[in-house]
């Protein structure tokens, strides 16, 4: 049985595999996204004293895109929640309800199925 935490590992297979999604799922997805945002701009922030002088324009120019990626997505995550949404409609259809599903399709589900019961069962 497909569940919530299955669409958020991977939406667009677990809508391919017979999850019945909705708006809010995508969105859900979409605001757990903002904690890569965070790690990101946390990555950046970590390794600008390492930094060599050469290389300083550039981390300045990644530092402003995290910067401004924090600021930015929540107002922002909607759209991407949207785009979300348009890609597991097409999936479902594609692979669930259509011709789309092969064996190599079946295969690579049922692996990550696997992998997420396994991944879950250690925590």
């Amino acid at each position: 049985m497909l569940t919530l935490r299955h669409f958020l590992d991977n939406p667009t297979w677990c809508a391919a595999a017979g999850y019945k999604f909705n708006y809010f799922d995508c969105m859900s997805h979409a605001a757990g996204l903002y904690g890569c945002v965070f790690l990101a701009f946390s990555n950046v922030t970590r390794d600008f004293l390492s930094t060599e002088i050469r290389e300083i324009p550039a981390m300045v120019a990644v530092l402003l895109l995290a910067v401004a990626g924090v600021v930015v997505y929540p107002l922002t995550f909607w759209a991407v929640a949207i785009w979300t949404w348009i890609r597991c409609k097409q999936h479902r259809r594609k692979y669930h309800l259509g011709s789309g599903m092969t064996e190599i399709a079946r295969g690579n589900i049922d692996a990550w199925l696997y992998r997420c019961e396994r991944d879950w069962k250690k925590h």
